[in-house]
């Protein structure tokens, strides 16, 4: 996470992932940028919508 917004109830969390995977058979490098927002209700931070971007080549060196 690169960056954490609260206002009230309400957080916008920005960041990046990068993992390597392998998904049938075959090994995969993941990039992306992402962004979610989440509201605080009775306790619980729940998720209300996320936002991946796969970052290209370029971006990511």
């Amino acid at each position: 996470m690169d960056r954490f917004i609260v206002s009230g109830e309400t957080a916008v969390v920005v960041g990046e992932m990068h993992a390597d995977i392998t998904a049938g058979g075959a090994r995969k490098a993941l990039a992306n940028r992402s962004v979610a927002v989440r509201a605080h209700d009775r306790g619980r931070w729940l998720l209300l919508a996320y936002q991946p971007t796969v970052l290209s080549e370029e971006d990511v060196r």
